[in-house]
């Protein structure tokens, strides 16, 4: 197998919670923070959607633009509306997204599961359960679209 087809496995492997140790999570994640140094963009559109027990305007889903690595807005894809500043950080860019894995493991979430794009490396999915025996705390963030160098 190539270098490239073992990573796959191994990234699939990790967001199916296979390799559920911190350790393993925490390798999958650096393994996928250096495939979007090398191959992501400073420039680019994301589409992210919530799932939480919460209003409709925590879910979204909204539309990142980035440029220069800032978030330049942010608006809701079925209103055209722009995202208030109060509900800004609910739609994390891929840094932000990286950051939400990350915070998860080193609060030792109950369950974790992410998949990493395969060309990318950001998080294109995400579920975490932070305590399992308690309700409406879980957060699922998705990714809907992504472009870069928009």
């Amino acid at each position: 197998m190539t270098r490239a087809l073992v990573l796959a496995a191994v990234l699939a492997l990790a967001s199916c919670d296979l390799l559920g140790s911190d350790a393993g999570r925490q390798e999958a994640l650096q393994e996928a923070r250096r495939r979007w140094a090398a191959q992501g963009s400073a420039d680019y559109t994301l589409t992210v959607r919530r799932s939480c027990f919460c209003g409709q305007e925590a879910i979204g889903p909204a539309l990142l633009r980035v440029a220069g690595g800032d978030v330049v807005s942010r608006i809701y894809t079925e209103t055209g509306d722009p995202v208030p500043e109060a509900w800004a950080r609910l739609f994390p860019d891929v840094e932000g997204l990286f950051d939400v894995v990350e915070d998860a493991i080193e609060r030792n979430a109950d369950r974790i599961d992410v998949t990493y794009d395969p060309r990318f490396g950001y998080p294109s999915e995400v579920f975490i359960d932070y305590e399992e025996r308690v309700a409406d705390e879980e957060l699922g963030l998705t990714v809907l679209g992504f472009t870069p160098g928009s």
